[in-house]
């Protein structure tokens, strides 16, 4: 068949990591200045005072805004033995109804608590909604994520996690977990016979 040598030559080039990672644009402005805070460490109360001075922005959108109060109550459970609790993401977003970083804390209460699939889920519905806001979502987490859907050979779940990340542009965490998670969208994308999304998904 002539879709075999397609196939064959798309993934020969996944197979390289070096090649595997799509061309990634600059974050917005607001979720650089987030990302740098959370990158420079310190204690939970330092972080989540400059998250506090972000979030007094008076130009932040709603979801902005949401997004912050997101990051600080994470900030704040790490403290914790048992770190976030699902109760807890699920009240804030039943105070924050409809809110991306709602489903994005969900997806880290989740996954902290034995749950790889739901967070997974959580992350894959608020991507079209989150936008830019999925750069927010910290390698730590999506490098543990993607070994426990891994564990539990959920390729449909790994490829569908993937896409959405390197859709919105999420280019964090190391050379060598972009390249997984490209390689995971396009092998997705030629098994179904999208070659030109699979292509999405190379270097440009």
């Amino acid at each position: 068949m002539a879709s075999r040598p397609i196939l064959a030559g798309l993934l020969l080039l996944c197979a390289v990591p070096a090649c595997a990672q799509p061309a990634r644009g600059a974050a917005p402005a607001f979720e650089q200045r987030i990302v740098a805070i959370l990158n420079a460490g310190g204690t939970a109360d330092t972080i989540q005072g400059r998250l506090t001075r972000v979030g007094s922005d008076p130009d932040l959108t709603v979801n902005q805004r949401v997004a912050v109060d997101a990051l600080r109550t994470l900030v704040r459970s790490r403290g914790k033995p048992s770190g976030l609790s699902i109760a807890e993401a699920e009240a804030f977003a039943a105070r924050n109804p409809g809110s991306p970083a709602s489903a994005l804390l969900i997806a880290e209460a989740a996954l902290a608590n034995d749950q790889p699939q739901r967070s997974a889920d959580a992350l894959i519905a608020a991507a079209p909604q989150a936008g830019s806001l999925m750069q927010l979502v910290s390698p730590t987490m999506i490098s543990k994520l993607s070994d426990e859907l891994d564990a539990l050979s959920d390729k449909k779940r790994t490829s569908g996690l993937a896409k959405v990340l390197l859709g919105a542009g999420w280019g964090r965490g190391s050379a060598s977990l972009r390249s997984y998670l490209a390689v995971a969208a396009i092998r997705e994308e030629v098994s179904a016979g999208r070659f030109d999304e699979a292509r999405r998904f190379l270097p440009a």
